[in-house]
Order: C-alpha cells, then structure tokens, then sequence
C-alpha cells in the first residue's frame, strides 16, 4: 500500500503533531505524508496546487465558520475525501457535517492512531464509492437525455430548458428565440453515400450549429436531420436573424464527408418569445411554420414567424381507420389496429405525426386517438359487434413521458372501457437507444391493469430474441420483411420465422403475421401454424362505418374463400 497523502487543516500546533505521530506510528510500513495548513484560506489554496488523498479538517479554524468549512472544501475540489476533526462531541455537528459533504467525523482526543488509520481509509473507500454512483447516475442522466449520435441535449432536455428559460426571461424582463433547423439535401447524401456518410453530416451539422452560439444558448437534436436552437437572451428580431444566417451559412460550409462532395443547406424558422408565444409549444409550432416558408424558397433560409403567418389550429383535425387482424383457425376477427390519418384532404399520417412530435404534441395526439377509438369501441360493445380488442401504436417518445400509463389508464377509464380491450404496440427499434427504464415501467403499469402489450416489427434486427426476456409483452408482430421473404421462396425467412414461432409458443406469446397480401402469403402462414394475420387479403384500413359492416356480418365469400385456401 502507497502511503496516503493527506492534507491536515489544524490551527493548533499540539493537536497536529499528536495526530501525525499517531497514525505514523499505526502504520510503520507506510506512514501517511501530512502537508499541514493552519487556516482555511491557505488549505483552499493546496488545494487548488497540490493533490490530496484526504483532507482532515478541523472546524474550530480562526478564519472558517464551523461546519461551513466542508462545503468551502468539497466546493475547492470534489474528487477529495473530507474527515472532519472536532473537540466537540455533538451529534448535531456531525450529521451537519455529513449533510454538507463529509466522509467522516472524528473527535479529538477519543482515537488511537490505528482507529484514525481506518477512519481515514473508510473515508476514502466511502468517497471512491459516492463518486462512481456519481457518475454512474451522471452517465444515465446524459444517455436519457443527449442524442447518442451528436451528444447534443435531446428533445425532452430541450424542452424542458425552453422552459426554464421562458421562466427566468418571464422574470428579468428578457426575450429568447426558438429557431427549428431542418437540413436540405440531408436525403440524397444518405441515399447516395449510406447511412454511415449521414450520421457523419449530422455529427458535422451539430459542430457547426455550436461554433456559432454561446454557452448561455442550447443546440439539440430533435428528429432525423432536425435541430432546434435556444438563444438567450436575444435583443429582437434583427439578432435573431443575423445567428440564423450564421447557422445557414455554416451548414452550407460543409462540402465533403469521407472524401466525398456533398451539397446541403438549411432551412431554419424562427419565433420569440413573448412576441410569438409564451410556452415551449406554441413557440415550437411556429418556429416549424416559420420554417416551412423558408423551405418553399429558392435555397431555404431564414424566416421569423411574424402575424401573417396563419397560426396553425389548436387542435388539427383527425381521422381513424382501422384494419382487423383474424384468428385464421376460428375463422373470426380477433382485433383492429387502429391507424390516424390527418383530417385535411388528402392528408397522411406521417405528415400530420411528424408535425405533432416537433411541436411537442405527439402525447396529446395519441390521447385523443386513444379517446376517439374509445368511443367508437363502445359503441361497437353495444351493438355486440366489438371484437377482442383494438390495438395503437405508441412511439419512444410517448412512452418516455413518466405518467404516460397514468395518463392512458385515465382515459381508458374516464370512456368506460375495461383495460384488457386494449392492445399498445411499441416498435421493436424503440428500445435500442438509451436507458428504457421509464418505457419499461410505463408498459409494467399497463400491463398490471390489463392492457396487452405487443412488439411491432419483431425479427427486422439480429439481436431480437434477445430482446423477448427482457422485456414485458404479450406478444409480437412479425417484420413484413419476414412475409415478403416467405412470398418470394426465402429459406432463411422461412427458418426465422420458424424459430419465431418456435420460441414464441413456450413463452406464451401471441404471434400476429402482418403483410398477409394474398393468398399465397395466406397459405405460408397457416403450413407454419401462424394462427394470427393481418393484411390486405383480409381488409384495407377502413373508416369506422365500413368497419362496422365488416365487424358485423364477415362476408361469407370471405370466409369461403379462407377455408378454400386451406
């Protein structure tokens, strides 16, 4: 063992050499090294200049204030012990003491030099171990809420510091801009150079967005090639602009990637608050409108969100389909999926989904999909033409909010609609970021009322079946890729989903084939005993009337032209 190097912060001059010589004496093979500081001032100094195993601190210092000494300490360096050294035995002062930062408490005159040894190394081993839970608990609070790929602050981070900051500007009088950033050209570089050559442009996209903004600002990554900035304070809009530009100027900077020539730009929108709103929604929903005129220009650009800009609709209009899945052996519907399209013409739910998750407003969405398919579903319950359950899906994001199977269980129970009636489907590649734990918790509290749980996707990646024990479902989904090998003579699909449904049969869990197109899919399915489907074969995604028809009265030339096939 190296001998401890240890700091002792002790006025009196008889106190420090009993100490010293007593633990030399208790450790003849390694004596500790004692640097010794008589006031509070010089040991902050030492500190600052030299390193330390532990320091021993006296409270009783001329120029410190008790047990204030400790804080002073651990504020002057956080990667050293501190043993606090007293006349006084007080158990007030010592829990005190421990409070602020120390590792121990040791009264003067009641230790023996090999009882001081162990304090010390006790203190030391305690700190090692506070540190590493420390950055343990700093390691999982970076990944739930930085971007992997950038290391940028996330959405969720970056909403919560817009809120913060519409808080402090609230109170000292101040405006900030959020500005939403959405790269141009980002698809063909990924397309034309691969996935890696784009994860490459975003990481260089991330750097050039934080050379141009200062430290009080937040750069964040919040979707695949979007971005949004905080600026704080800002003067105006003439400010706001002028970064902005910056920001486009920068991006359109980068002109290769692996070695390779690249075009892209930008195209950012830009709203103040209070100017433009006075909440991290509605600034976002304007940024993201604001950029949308920018990006309807020649070469994208900058545009701030100003009164002629319609503001969007406090609540976008929706619509649902619905498309069943059949138990193939019962001859019977066994569920709906439930899909949400936009309620203006033409609209696509990927559009309308999109916008939702930049403007923060995904969960409210999925709550009024889940109210609406409650509502449809009771009266489907009344006319007696209801099937087992209908299922939604739900995204990371959702699923990371911490009340969301609170928020979920209150409307299932506010429309009446008993838990077990509902199915949550969560794509496989929703769990393969970042720490899972609130998305698992959220799908335990679902699943403990009832809900049933299934795995979309399942089978896309390599890693699946690994995935099956860790998580808390009811069933899976099988990957459409795994249908379309099938369709087109695959053996290792074949041998895939085998071993799917192999595995899946022990474990109690549900398989649903999804892609089911046509008869032939139909057939590949039931010789591999996959009792659930769901596709064209059996019905498009249809509104609520239409289902209703099917719900009730399956057509007969269905069902023949099933048992046909058989």
């Amino acid at each position: 063992m190296r001998p401890l190097r240890l700091l002792l912060v002790e006025d009196s001059d008889r106190d420090a050499v009993l100490l010293c010589e007593l633990m030399k004496d208790a450790a003849p093979d390694a004596p500790p090294h004692f640097v010794r500081a008589t006031r509070l001032a010089e040991a902050l100094h030492r500190l600052q200049q030299e390193d330390f195993d532990a320091v021993l601190l006296d409270l009783g210092l001329p120029d410190g204030h008790g047990v204030e000494n400790v804080e002073r300490v651990r504020n002057a360096r956080r990667d050293v012990a501190v043993v606090v050294l007293t006349g006084l035995d007080d158990d007030r002062s010592a829990i005190e003491a421990l409070r602020r930062g120390a590792q121990e408490y040791a009264v003067k005159g009641r230790y023996d030099g090999a009882e001081m040894v162990r304090v010390v190394q006790h203190a030391i081993e305690r700190h090692r171990v506070l540190a590493e839970v420390d950055s343990q608990r700093e390691q999982e609070f970076v990944r739930a809420s930085h971007d992997a790929l950038t290391g940028l602050a996330n959405r969720s981070l970056f909403a919560d510091r817009v809120r913060e900051a519409v808080v402090q500007a609230t109170r000292r009088g101040e405006s900030l801009a959020l500005c939403f950033v959405d790269l141009d050209g980002f698809k063909p570089v990924n397309d034309r150079l691969g996935h890696a050559a784009g994860d490459a442009l975003l990481r260089q996209v991330a750097g050039a967005l934080r050379q141009v903004v200062r430290d009080s600002d937040t750069v964040a990554r919040v979707g695949g090639d979007e971005f949004a900035v905080l600026l704080r304070p800002v003067r105006g809009v003439d400010e706001v602009e002028t970064v902005a530009g910056r920001m486009v100027e920068r991006i359109r900077a980068i002109r290769e990637i692996e070695g390779r020539a690249v075009a892209v730009g930008a195209s950012i929108g830009a709203a103040l608050f209070p100017a433009h709103g006075s909440t991290y929604e509605q600034l976002m929903v304007r940024a993201d409108q604001a950029m949308y005129l920018a990006k309807r220009s020649a070469r994208g650009g900058v545009r701030v969100f100003d009164g002629a800009l319609a503001p969007a609709p406090a609540v976008e209009p929706i619509a649902l389909v619905f498309q069943p899945w059949m138990d193939v052996r019962e001859g019977r519907y066994e569920g709906v999926e439930v899909f949400v399209r936009s309620g203006e013409e033409k609209g696509e739910a990927g559009t309308l989904l999109r916008r939702a998750e930049r403007s923060g407003a995904l969960a409210g969405l999925g709550l009024r999909v889940l109210e609406n398919a409650c509502m449809y579903w009771r009266d489907w319950l009344a006319r007696g033409i209801a099937p087992t359950r209908f299922a939604l899906n739900v995204s990371r994001s959702e699923l990371s909010e911490p009340d969301f199977a609170a928020r979920w269980l209150a409307v299932l129970a506010a429309q009446q609609v008993a838990p077990p009636h509902l199915q949550v489907e969560v794509a496989e590649d929703a769990f393969d970021a970042g720490d899972n734990s609130v998305m698992i918790e959220n799908l335990r509290r679902l699943r403990a009322q009832g809900v049933r749980v299934i795995l979309d996707n399942f089978g896309r990646q390599q890693a699946s079946l690994l995935k099956l024990a860790g998580l808390p479902i009811d069933g899976i989904k099988l990957d459409i890729g795994l249908i379309h090998g099938l369709r087109a003579g695959d053996g290792v699909a074949r041998s895939v989903v085998n071993g799917l449904l192999d595995v899946a049969w022990p474990w109690r869990l549900e398989v649903i084939a999804i892609g089911v197109e046509d008869e032939g899919d139909y057939r590949q399915c039931r010789a591999l005993d996959c009792r659930y489907q769901q596709g064209y074969w059996f019905s498009a995604p249809q509104p609520p009337e239409r289902i209703a028809e099917l719900l009730g009265a399956p057509p007969a030339a269905l069902a023949a032209r099933h048992q046909s096939a058989m």
